[in-house]
């Protein structure tokens, strides 16, 4: 979607309240598979999978504008209040993956993830 504004040359608000790990998914079905094949009973704690970074969605947004070679000048800065959203959601959802990182699962930056996406598209 962001894309899509971005192309098209469309003004697009985007939240900068709001944190998270966005993570390309191939990126999550390769440490999800090396999980899998893990013995379990040696990580008996939560192991999150995630990119290795977080960043506000306004953030994403930008880097992604970046790494497609578009002008970010479109991408307006706004709070959750200015989108209307009707739920209210968690300013900060990132997940922590220090643990995942160490027992040697594939953990990508967001940036990684975004240069993947393009080099696939």
């Amino acid at each position: 979607l962001i894309l899509d504004h971005l192309k098209n040359k469309n003004k697009i608000k985007v939240t900068g309240q709001l944190c998270a790990n966005q993570s390309y998914i191939p990126h999550i079905a390769e440490a999800v598979h090396k999980l899998a094949y893990m013995n379990a009973k040696e990580h008996e704690q939560t192991v999150h999978v995630a990119s290795l970074d977080i960043m506000s969605r306004y953030e994403f947004a930008i880097s992604l504008a970046r790494v497609f070679g578009y002008s970010g000048e479109n991408i307006i800065p706004v709070s959750n209040d200015d989108i209307g959203w009707i739920a209210e959601r968690p300013t900060h959802s990132g997940l922590l993956v220090d643990y995942s990182v160490k027992i040697g699962l594939p953990i990508y930056t967001i940036h990684q993830g975004l240069q993947e996406y393009k080099n696939a598209n």
